[in-house]
């Protein structure tokens, strides 16, 4: 069971008080897994959140049958797996290890339980999540207008040619 020292050297932990921490880590179970193993696979049942504390992974989503793009690195201190307390049944990417990794997981149901009981804690927990939904977001905004204005370029070249 991890203490409350190690608890606030998670971002998301840290913005909690003490009594909310000490209702957190009964829940907290920790997990490992090697290099090329999935924490979740896309599709797989939404029931936990996770906390990296050594390691790295990937988040992975597929864009086709054959073809899966990573989306975003997980690093010690990140939390993923949101799913699990966003209402969603199934996670929308795959979580894979890239280096021997060391996390903590959270059931979904029973945490956000206690954010249902704990307004102020649900609200650090959400607000916390909506600035990381966001930066994503800003991200993945910033990648799609520049592919598509290196194609739009690359296009626009070849018409000038032909």
């Amino acid at each position: 069971m991890p203490s409350l020292a190690e608890m606030k050297k998670i971002p998301l932990m840290s913005l909690l008080s003490d009594d909310m921490l000490k209702r957190v880590i009964p829940l907290i179970t920790e997990e490992r897994r090697a290099p090329e193993q999935n924490v979740f696979t896309e599709g797989d049942p939404a029931n936990g959140i996770f906390m990296l504390l050594r390691g790295k992974a990937l988040l992975n989503m597929s864009a086709s049958s054959s073809v899966s793009v990573s989306v975003s690195a997980i690093d010690p201190g990140d939390t993923f797996g949101w799913s699990a307390i966003l209402g969603r049944t199934f996670y929308t990417a795959t979580a894979a290890c890239v280096e021997d990794s060391v996390f903590w997981r959270l059931p979904g149901k029973e945490f956000l339980g206690l954010l249902n009981q704990d307004p102020t804690m649900g609200y650090l927990v959400m607000e916390f999540l909506a600035k990381i939904l966001n930066d994503r977001l800003e991200k993945r905004t910033t990648q799609l207008f520049k592919t598509l204005l290196e194609n739009i370029e690359m296009i626009c070249n070849q018409e000038e040619v032909g």
